[in-house]
Protein backbone atom coordinates (compact mmCIF):
# COMPACT_ATOMS: atom_id res chain seq x y z
CA UNK A 1 0.00 0.00 0.00
CA UNK A 2 2.87 2.10 0.95
CA UNK A 3 4.56 1.82 -2.41
CA UNK A 4 1.43 2.59 -3.72
CA UNK A 5 0.71 5.52 -2.03
CA UNK A 6 4.66 6.80 -2.83
CA UNK A 7 4.05 6.00 -6.80
CA UNK A 8 0.87 8.16 -6.85
CA UNK A 9 2.19 11.33 -5.21
CA UNK A 10 5.53 11.07 -7.78
CA UNK A 11 3.53 10.27 -10.86
CA UNK A 12 -0.23 12.32 -10.84
CA UNK A 13 0.50 13.27 -14.52
CA UNK A 14 1.35 9.89 -15.53
CA UNK A 15 -1.53 8.27 -13.47
CA UNK A 16 -4.24 10.59 -15.07
CA UNK A 17 -2.94 10.41 -18.49
CA UNK A 18 -3.01 6.84 -18.20
CA UNK A 19 -6.61 7.15 -16.83
CA UNK A 20 -7.85 9.46 -19.32
CA UNK A 21 -6.65 7.11 -22.36
CA UNK A 22 -8.24 4.73 -20.82
CA UNK A 23 -11.34 5.90 -20.53
CA UNK A 24 -11.68 7.80 -23.55
CA UNK A 25 -10.91 3.96 -25.38
CA UNK A 26 -14.26 3.08 -24.17
CA UNK A 27 -15.77 5.63 -26.64
CA UNK A 28 -13.26 4.92 -29.70
CA UNK A 29 -12.66 0.87 -29.21
CA UNK A 30 -8.23 0.57 -29.50
CA UNK A 31 -7.35 -0.07 -33.40
CA UNK A 32 -4.55 0.07 -35.84
CA UNK A 33 -5.61 3.74 -36.18
CA UNK A 34 -4.38 4.34 -33.09
CA UNK A 35 -0.77 4.49 -34.02
CA UNK A 36 -1.56 7.41 -36.27
CA UNK A 37 -1.81 9.61 -33.21
CA UNK A 38 1.69 8.91 -31.71
CA UNK A 39 4.38 11.06 -32.65
CA UNK A 40 6.87 8.78 -32.53
CA UNK A 41 9.42 11.53 -33.90
CA UNK A 42 8.88 13.17 -30.47
CA UNK A 43 9.32 9.84 -28.28
CA UNK A 44 12.87 8.96 -30.00
CA UNK A 45 14.21 12.37 -29.69
CA UNK A 46 12.91 12.28 -26.37
CA UNK A 47 14.40 9.04 -25.34
CA UNK A 48 18.09 9.67 -27.11
CA UNK A 49 18.32 13.30 -25.84
CA UNK A 50 17.26 11.47 -22.22
CA UNK A 51 19.68 8.54 -22.65
CA UNK A 52 22.70 11.05 -23.69
CA UNK A 53 22.39 13.16 -20.71
CA UNK A 54 21.83 10.85 -17.87
CA UNK A 55 24.99 8.93 -19.33
CA UNK A 56 26.57 12.28 -18.94
CA UNK A 57 25.57 12.77 -15.83
CA UNK A 58 26.82 9.44 -14.81
CA UNK A 59 30.41 10.76 -15.69
CA UNK A 60 29.28 14.22 -13.59
CA UNK A 61 30.12 16.22 -16.81
CA UNK A 62 28.14 19.32 -15.93
CA UNK A 63 29.52 19.95 -12.49
CA UNK A 64 32.70 19.39 -12.90
CA UNK A 65 32.49 22.44 -15.70
CA UNK A 66 30.48 24.22 -13.30
CA UNK A 67 33.11 23.85 -10.59
CA UNK A 68 35.54 24.97 -13.09
CA UNK A 69 33.52 27.83 -13.11
CA UNK A 70 32.78 28.88 -9.75
CA UNK A 71 35.87 29.34 -7.89
CA UNK A 72 37.08 32.48 -10.12
CA UNK A 73 33.63 34.17 -8.91
CA UNK A 74 34.30 36.60 -5.74
CA UNK A 75 30.88 37.62 -4.84
CA UNK A 76 27.40 36.64 -4.05
CA UNK A 77 25.78 38.52 -7.01
CA UNK A 78 28.18 37.16 -9.03
CA UNK A 79 27.77 33.58 -7.61
CA UNK A 80 24.42 33.61 -7.64
CA UNK A 81 23.73 34.66 -11.47
CA UNK A 82 26.68 32.19 -12.40
CA UNK A 83 24.41 29.49 -10.92
CA UNK A 84 21.67 30.68 -12.35
CA UNK A 85 22.77 31.32 -16.46
CA UNK A 86 24.62 28.23 -16.38
CA UNK A 87 21.92 25.82 -15.86
CA UNK A 88 19.99 28.33 -18.04
CA UNK A 89 22.30 28.07 -21.10
CA UNK A 90 22.74 24.04 -20.77
CA UNK A 91 18.54 23.72 -20.54
CA UNK A 92 18.75 24.62 -24.05
CA UNK A 93 20.76 21.57 -25.33
CA UNK A 94 19.46 19.39 -22.45
CA UNK A 95 15.78 20.12 -21.52
CA UNK A 96 14.74 22.31 -18.81
CA UNK A 97 13.96 19.13 -16.63
CA UNK A 98 17.04 17.54 -17.05
CA UNK A 99 19.17 21.17 -16.13
CA UNK A 100 17.11 21.54 -12.79
CA UNK A 101 17.33 18.11 -11.61
CA UNK A 102 21.67 18.33 -12.63
CA UNK A 103 22.21 21.82 -11.59
CA UNK A 104 19.61 22.76 -8.55
CA UNK A 105 21.41 19.89 -6.23
CA UNK A 106 24.83 21.30 -7.26
CA UNK A 107 23.58 24.82 -6.56
CA UNK A 108 22.83 24.03 -2.69
CA UNK A 109 26.29 22.42 -2.21
CA UNK A 110 28.15 25.22 -4.00
CA UNK A 111 25.97 27.94 -1.27
CA UNK A 112 26.77 25.88 1.30
CA UNK A 113 30.48 25.50 0.99
CA UNK A 114 30.67 29.29 0.75
CA UNK A 115 28.52 29.82 3.83
CA UNK A 116 25.60 31.55 2.03
CA UNK A 117 22.66 29.01 2.68
CA UNK A 118 20.51 32.41 3.11
CA UNK A 119 20.80 32.47 -0.74
CA UNK A 120 19.54 28.72 -1.30
CA UNK A 121 15.91 29.68 -1.45
CA UNK A 122 16.40 32.58 -4.44
CA UNK A 123 18.28 30.89 -6.32
CA UNK A 124 16.98 27.22 -6.63
CA UNK A 125 13.88 29.40 -7.67
CA UNK A 126 15.31 31.34 -10.26
CA UNK A 127 17.12 28.00 -11.70
CA UNK A 128 13.82 26.56 -12.33
CA UNK A 129 12.76 29.90 -13.73
CA UNK A 130 15.88 30.27 -16.00
CA UNK A 131 15.23 26.55 -17.13
CA UNK A 132 11.83 27.12 -18.03
CA UNK A 133 12.50 30.23 -19.97
CA UNK A 134 14.99 28.05 -22.31
CA UNK A 135 11.65 26.82 -24.26
CA UNK A 136 11.22 30.47 -25.88
CA UNK A 137 14.74 30.22 -27.84
CA UNK A 138 15.40 26.33 -28.16
CA UNK A 139 13.39 23.57 -29.91
CA UNK A 140 15.42 21.81 -27.28
CA UNK A 141 14.31 23.63 -24.38
CA UNK A 142 11.98 21.58 -23.03
CA UNK A 143 10.19 18.47 -23.86
CA UNK A 144 6.89 20.26 -24.79
CA UNK A 145 8.72 21.91 -27.98
CA UNK A 146 10.24 18.90 -28.65
CA UNK A 147 6.29 17.38 -29.42
CA UNK A 148 5.61 20.77 -31.14
CA UNK A 149 8.39 21.04 -33.67
CA UNK A 150 7.58 17.96 -34.81
CA UNK A 151 3.73 17.76 -34.48
CA UNK A 152 3.82 21.14 -36.48
CA UNK A 153 6.90 20.38 -38.64
CA UNK A 154 8.62 23.95 -37.37
CA UNK A 155 12.32 24.98 -38.83
CA UNK A 156 15.12 24.99 -35.80
CA UNK A 157 15.24 29.12 -36.06
CA UNK A 158 11.51 29.19 -35.53
CA UNK A 159 11.24 30.43 -31.94
CA UNK A 160 14.60 32.81 -32.87
CA UNK A 161 12.91 34.37 -35.49
CA UNK A 162 9.04 34.97 -33.62
CA UNK A 163 9.73 34.76 -30.11
CA UNK A 164 12.54 37.07 -29.43
CA UNK A 165 10.80 40.04 -28.14
CA UNK A 166 9.46 38.13 -25.12
CA UNK A 167 12.93 36.04 -24.88
CA UNK A 168 14.89 39.41 -24.33
CA UNK A 169 12.29 40.59 -21.99
CA UNK A 170 12.38 36.88 -20.24
CA UNK A 171 16.21 36.70 -19.88
CA UNK A 172 16.45 40.60 -19.13
CA UNK A 173 14.08 40.32 -15.87
CA UNK A 174 15.99 37.00 -14.79
CA UNK A 175 19.09 38.69 -15.02
CA UNK A 176 17.90 42.29 -13.35
CA UNK A 177 16.37 39.47 -10.39
CA UNK A 178 19.83 38.01 -10.06
CA UNK A 179 21.75 41.32 -10.00
CA UNK A 180 19.25 42.47 -7.32
CA UNK A 181 21.04 39.92 -4.66
CA UNK A 182 22.71 41.96 -2.11
CA UNK A 183 26.76 41.80 -3.08
CA UNK A 184 28.78 40.27 -0.45
CA UNK A 185 32.54 39.02 -0.46
CA UNK A 186 33.10 34.89 -0.71
CA UNK A 187 35.83 33.05 0.25
CA UNK A 188 37.55 31.48 -2.63
CA UNK A 189 36.74 27.46 -2.45
CA UNK A 190 37.98 24.56 -4.16
CA UNK A 191 36.25 21.40 -4.90
CA UNK A 192 37.67 18.63 -4.67
CA UNK A 193 39.84 17.78 -8.00
CA UNK A 194 37.70 15.74 -10.22
CA UNK A 195 39.11 14.97 -14.24
CA UNK A 196 36.02 14.56 -16.52
CA UNK A 197 36.43 11.39 -18.35
CA UNK A 198 37.56 13.30 -21.73
CA UNK A 199 36.82 10.15 -24.01
CA UNK A 200 33.40 9.56 -23.13
CA UNK A 201 32.74 13.18 -23.17
CA UNK A 202 33.39 13.46 -26.59
CA UNK A 203 31.41 10.62 -27.62
CA UNK A 204 27.93 11.51 -25.85
CA UNK A 205 28.77 15.24 -27.06
CA UNK A 206 28.99 14.02 -30.80
CA UNK A 207 26.10 12.06 -30.08
CA UNK A 208 24.10 14.94 -28.34
CA UNK A 209 24.61 17.30 -31.63
CA UNK A 210 23.46 14.20 -33.80
CA UNK A 211 20.19 14.35 -31.63
CA UNK A 212 20.21 18.18 -31.83
CA UNK A 213 20.49 17.97 -35.78
CA UNK A 214 17.62 15.47 -36.08
CA UNK A 215 15.44 18.57 -35.32
CA UNK A 216 17.25 20.49 -37.81
CA UNK A 217 17.32 17.88 -40.82
CA UNK A 218 13.68 16.94 -41.62
CA UNK A 219 14.53 14.18 -43.57
CA UNK A 220 11.35 11.42 -43.22
CA UNK A 221 13.95 8.72 -41.89
CA UNK A 222 16.76 10.80 -40.35
CA UNK A 223 16.05 10.64 -36.94
CA UNK A 224 15.37 6.55 -36.70
CA UNK A 225 18.80 6.87 -38.16
CA UNK A 226 20.03 9.02 -35.10
CA UNK A 227 17.65 6.86 -32.56
CA UNK A 228 19.52 3.74 -34.10
CA UNK A 229 22.58 5.04 -33.83
CA UNK A 230 22.53 6.51 -29.96
CA UNK A 231 20.75 3.00 -28.79
CA UNK A 232 23.44 1.29 -30.47
CA UNK A 233 26.52 2.96 -29.23
CA UNK A 234 24.92 3.53 -25.32
CA UNK A 235 24.71 -0.40 -25.36
CA UNK A 236 28.21 -0.88 -25.41
CA UNK A 237 29.28 2.21 -23.81
CA UNK A 238 27.31 2.45 -20.69
CA UNK A 239 24.30 0.02 -20.52
CA UNK A 240 23.29 1.69 -16.94
CA UNK A 241 22.31 4.94 -18.50
CA UNK A 242 19.23 2.89 -19.84
CA UNK A 243 18.32 1.93 -16.12
CA UNK A 244 18.62 6.19 -15.23
CA UNK A 245 16.31 6.68 -17.99
CA UNK A 246 13.06 8.62 -16.79
CA UNK A 247 10.30 6.18 -18.66
CA UNK A 248 7.78 7.86 -17.11
CA UNK A 249 8.23 10.46 -19.21
CA UNK A 250 7.52 8.46 -22.19
CA UNK A 251 4.87 6.69 -21.41
CA UNK A 252 2.90 9.93 -19.97
CA UNK A 253 3.67 11.51 -23.81
CA UNK A 254 2.13 7.87 -25.03
CA UNK A 255 -1.18 8.13 -23.06
CA UNK A 256 -1.72 11.89 -23.49
CA UNK A 257 -0.98 10.94 -27.90
CA UNK A 258 -3.69 8.57 -26.67
CA UNK A 259 -6.14 10.64 -25.16
CA UNK A 260 -5.78 13.87 -27.62
CA UNK A 261 -6.07 11.63 -30.52
CA UNK A 262 -9.89 9.88 -29.22
CA UNK A 263 -11.04 13.10 -27.81
CA UNK A 264 -10.81 14.52 -31.73
CA UNK A 265 -12.40 11.16 -33.29
CA UNK A 266 -15.72 11.65 -30.88
CA UNK A 267 -17.59 14.35 -33.40
CA UNK A 268 -19.35 16.04 -30.19
CA UNK A 269 -16.29 16.72 -27.94
CA UNK A 270 -14.39 17.42 -30.89
CA UNK A 271 -16.81 20.44 -32.49
CA UNK A 272 -16.91 21.72 -29.15
CA UNK A 273 -13.02 21.53 -28.36
CA UNK A 274 -12.82 23.50 -31.61
CA UNK A 275 -15.01 26.31 -30.94
CA UNK A 276 -13.60 27.08 -27.57
CA UNK A 277 -9.75 27.22 -28.96
CA UNK A 278 -9.98 28.72 -32.39
CA UNK A 279 -8.61 32.42 -31.64
CA UNK A 280 -7.97 31.59 -27.98
CA UNK A 281 -5.11 28.98 -27.95
CA UNK A 282 -2.32 31.34 -26.35
CA UNK A 283 -4.54 32.35 -23.11
CA UNK A 284 -5.84 28.87 -22.84
CA UNK A 285 -2.35 27.64 -22.98
CA UNK A 286 -1.33 29.83 -19.95
CA UNK A 287 -4.30 29.10 -18.28
CA UNK A 288 -4.70 25.61 -18.33
CA UNK A 289 -1.14 24.96 -18.23
CA UNK A 290 -1.32 26.59 -13.75
CA UNK A 291 -3.95 23.30 -13.32
CA UNK A 292 -2.55 20.39 -15.12
CA UNK A 293 0.96 21.02 -16.46
CA UNK A 294 2.16 22.67 -19.73
CA UNK A 295 3.15 19.58 -21.95
CA UNK A 296 -0.61 17.89 -21.38
CA UNK A 297 -1.91 21.09 -22.28
CA UNK A 298 -0.36 21.50 -25.70
CA UNK A 299 -1.09 18.23 -26.38
CA UNK A 300 -4.33 18.36 -26.77
CA UNK A 301 -4.65 21.60 -27.59
CA UNK A 302 -2.64 21.68 -30.49
CA UNK A 303 -4.85 18.92 -31.83
CA UNK A 304 -7.38 21.72 -32.51
CA UNK A 305 -5.49 24.20 -33.74
CA UNK A 306 -3.16 25.60 -37.04
CA UNK A 307 -2.53 29.02 -35.10
CA UNK A 308 1.35 27.86 -34.30
CA UNK A 309 2.51 30.74 -32.63
CA UNK A 310 0.17 31.51 -29.88
CA UNK A 311 0.20 27.30 -28.82
CA UNK A 312 3.92 27.73 -28.80
CA UNK A 313 4.42 31.07 -26.98
CA UNK A 314 1.33 30.21 -24.85
CA UNK A 315 3.09 27.10 -23.69
CA UNK A 316 6.04 28.63 -22.96
CA UNK A 317 5.05 31.34 -21.06
CA UNK A 318 2.43 29.31 -19.09
CA UNK A 319 5.37 27.23 -17.28
CA UNK A 320 5.83 30.07 -14.96
CA UNK A 321 2.84 31.07 -12.42
CA UNK A 322 1.43 27.98 -10.15
CA UNK A 323 3.96 25.70 -8.74
CA UNK A 324 1.74 22.87 -10.89
CA UNK A 325 2.26 24.59 -14.14
CA UNK A 326 5.84 23.04 -14.01
CA UNK A 327 6.38 19.77 -13.19
CA UNK A 328 10.14 20.38 -12.45
CA UNK A 329 9.10 23.53 -10.29
CA UNK A 330 7.11 20.16 -8.06
CA UNK A 331 10.65 18.40 -8.20
CA UNK A 332 13.10 21.75 -6.27
CA UNK A 333 9.78 21.77 -3.92
CA UNK A 334 10.79 18.20 -3.15
CA UNK A 335 14.41 19.09 -3.50
CA UNK A 336 14.17 21.98 -0.85
CA UNK A 337 12.01 20.67 1.72
CA UNK A 338 13.91 17.31 1.91
CA UNK A 339 17.24 18.55 2.23
CA UNK A 340 17.49 22.45 3.24
CA UNK A 341 14.46 23.28 5.28
CA UNK A 342 11.10 21.57 5.64
CA UNK A 343 9.23 25.12 4.88
CA UNK A 344 6.61 23.92 2.17
CA UNK A 345 5.03 27.59 2.73
CA UNK A 346 8.18 29.55 2.26
CA UNK A 347 9.04 28.26 -0.43
CA UNK A 348 5.55 28.21 -1.97
CA UNK A 349 5.49 31.63 -1.06
CA UNK A 350 8.88 32.94 -2.56
CA UNK A 351 8.12 30.57 -6.19
CA UNK A 352 4.55 32.48 -6.67
CA UNK A 353 6.52 35.61 -5.54
CA UNK A 354 8.86 35.31 -8.86
CA UNK A 355 7.20 33.26 -10.96
CA UNK A 356 3.69 34.77 -10.86
CA UNK A 357 5.78 38.32 -11.80
CA UNK A 358 7.44 36.25 -14.55
CA UNK A 359 3.66 35.31 -15.29
CA UNK A 360 1.89 38.79 -15.58
CA UNK A 361 5.20 40.37 -17.15
CA UNK A 362 5.74 37.68 -19.98
CA UNK A 363 1.57 37.38 -20.07
CA UNK A 364 1.93 40.79 -21.55
CA UNK A 365 4.93 41.01 -23.66
CA UNK A 366 3.92 37.66 -25.35
CA UNK A 367 0.80 39.28 -26.64
CA UNK A 368 2.12 42.16 -27.60
CA UNK A 369 5.06 39.69 -29.54
CA UNK A 370 1.78 38.28 -31.14
CA UNK A 371 0.48 41.15 -31.77
CA UNK A 372 3.96 42.38 -33.69
CA UNK A 373 4.84 39.61 -35.60
CA UNK A 374 1.27 37.48 -36.42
Amino acid sequence: MKIAFKFVKKEPVLIGAVILAIVTCFFVPPSLEYIGYINFETLARLFGLMLIIKAMSRIRAFQILAAKILPKIKTTRGLVTALVFIPTFFSLFITNDVSIVTFVPFAIIVLGMCDKTHLILKTVILITIGCNLGGLISPLGNSQNLYLFAYYDLPSTYLIRNAYITSIAAFGLLLVLCLTTKKEKIESFEDKKREIKKGKLSLYAVLLLLVISSVIIKHSFYYLIVFGLVVAIMIFVDRGAFKSVNYSILVTFLAFFIFSGNIKNIQVVSNFLSKIIEGNEYWLCIGISQFFTATPTVIIISQFSNNVLPVVLGSCVGKNGSLIASLSALVVFSMYTSSVEDKPLKFLGQFTLYSGLFLITLAGVGYLNLLLIN
